[in-house]
């Protein structure tokens, strides 16, 4: 579906909801953020090779890595590519390394967000490459999602010979009306700087993984909603030498949750330069738990 961007720069919410005669009559909407820019303020890439190549020297990215990647980058700005049709996580692709590395057979792995992201909710839902690859390279998986018709859907496209190593845990959103008023850096508002969710406290939501015990994850990736109460939480649960991938942490209000971290205790590094789907670069940060 094409979708005419607004003239006004900002952040929006497009939500799509559907009508099928006899079937369904709306009530169920997919949203998706998005921000919309404003090409004269000269801060949007130029597009194709050459806006690449321009972030790349911006970021001062090694002309061997910027090259090497350029070819997958390229391929994953055609229309049809989605993370869901190429099984592939949406984080940059350096990221994406340390994310496979992790993965090896009998980890143990937590992910916060299930299946695809938002912004492929639009095509038949399947698990994307950090829930299938999780499983497919041995990996004991839970899933914590707040969205319950989406892990459904997401459910039904597990291979059966992988459901015995996957748990998912569905955490219902709870209203609240004075959610709006909270800091969405504030790692103990449990809020959503997304507009959509402004009624919502994700707070169950980023709790659900204290019913874990210390130190029960080699990895944990924080994907999903209220990131910075999920990664305040989740850090406890990490094993000595564990992972934690935190990604677009180049969000402003992400920061003070990473900066909350002991540099004595987690070895931080971010992943900044060129990922799938999107023109711009941005930034994925993993946190090494100290040994």
């Amino acid at each position: 579906m094409r979708v005419e961007a607004p003239s006004r720069a900002g952040r929006y919410v497009l939500e799509v909801d559907v009508v099928e005669e006899h079937v369904r009559w709306l009530g169920h909407a997919a949203r998706l953020e998005v921000t919309v820019e404003d090409a004269a303020r000269g801060d949007a890439p130029a597009p194709g090779v050459r806006g690449y190549l321009a972030q790349a020297l911006a970021q001062r990215l090694p002309a061997r890595a910027a090259l090497r990647d350029l070819p997958r980058w390229a391929r994953s700005q055609a229309v049809e590519a989605t993370p869901l049709r190429d099984g592939r996580a949406w984080l940059t692709f350096a990221a994406q390394a340390a994310f496979e590395r992790a993965q090896r057979p009998g980890a143990r792995v937590c992910e916060f967000g299930c299946g695809g992201s938002s912004a492929a909710r639009v095509e038949p839902p399947q698990p994307n490459s950090q829930t299938r690859a999780a499983l497919e390279h041995g990996a004991e998986l839970l899933t914590i999602e707040w969205d319950a018709d989406w892990a459904e859907r997401v459910a039904a496209r597990i291979a059966p010979r992988d459901r015995a190593a996957w748990t998912l845990d569905v955490v219902a959103l709870e209203a609240d009306e004075r959610a709006a008023a909270r800091d969405p850096s504030d790692p103990r508002a449990y809020v959503s700087a997304s507009p959509a969710f402004s009624s919502f406290s994700f707070g169950a939501y980023a709790r659900a993984i204290d019913r874990c015990p210390p130190g029960a994850f080699d990895v944990v990736l924080v994907a999903g909603r209220a990131r910075p109460s999920c990664l305040v939480h989740a850090l406890p649960k990490v094993a000595p030498g564990g992972l934690v991938i935190l990604d677009h942490s180049e969000r402003p209000w992400y920061e003070p949750a990473l900066a909350a971290c002991d540099p004595a205790a987690w070895a931080r590094t971010d992943h900044v330069g060129p990922g799938p789907y999107a023109a711009h670069f941005w930034q994925t940060t993993a946190l090494r738990r100290s040994a």
